[in-house]
């Protein structure tokens, strides 16, 4: 099964994300928008996972989200990849996050998840939320112009409890994200 490790967006700044994404919506660019109920970050994308392994999978989160103590980001600033080109595959808002939890836990599951084969990534993370895929380039300057507006964007913060292993069953309609387990953050876990 298709498998990653993210952080849910709280449904208040989902809905805030929702009304950047509609203001995208206006040049009409031909995207594939992400669902606002599908909004997340993905901390750890893991891709095809046994079943005989899911058990293994989340006791390896849960060891490292043992490790860190509940934080909180600041999502901020619409943008593109690749940035500063001509080009656009994909629009994002940022993870703003001065404790550096964020990069720590993605490096710490990168690490970690490698004892299963999962592959290690060979890039930096960048903590982002993903809005949409693009697929032609269509108004493009236009779409270009709206996402370097929304640059400073302040869209809120969010306190992080848990992490959730995630499975992603793919269809035309968009993807359906069904979790597989919650782990709570390391002083999270007396919570009641």
């Amino acid at each position: 099964m298709r498998t990653f490790i993210a952080i849910e967006i709280d449904p208040e700044l989902r809905n805030r994300i929702e009304a950047l994404r509609d203001r995208l919506r206006k040049v009409r660019p031909d995207v594939k928008w992400v669902g606002n109920q599908n909004t997340h970050i993905t901390l750890k994308f893991i891709g095809e996972l046994a079943e005989g392994s899911v058990g293994s999978a989340i006791e390896i989160v849960r060891a490292v989200a043992a490790e860190v103590a509940p934080f909180e980001f600041h999502i901020r600033g619409a943008g593109r990849f690749p940035p500063h080109s001509g080009r656009v595959n994909v629009l994002w808002v940022g993870a703003e996050d001065p404790t550096g939890s964020l990069a720590g836990l993605h490096t710490r599951l990168d690490e970690r998840l490698a004892a299963l084969g999962v592959e290690r990534e060979n890039k930096r993370f960048s903590g982002h939320i993903t809005l949409g895929r693009v697929r032609k380039l269509t108004n493009l300057a236009q779409l270009i112009a709206a996402v370097d507006a929304l640059q400073d964007a302040d869209i809120g913060a969010q306190r992080v409890d848990e992490l959730v292993l995630f499975k992603s069953d793919l269809a035309p309609g968009g993807p359906t994200y069904t979790p597989l387990a919650r782990i709570p953050l390391g002083a999270a876990e007396g919570k009641p």
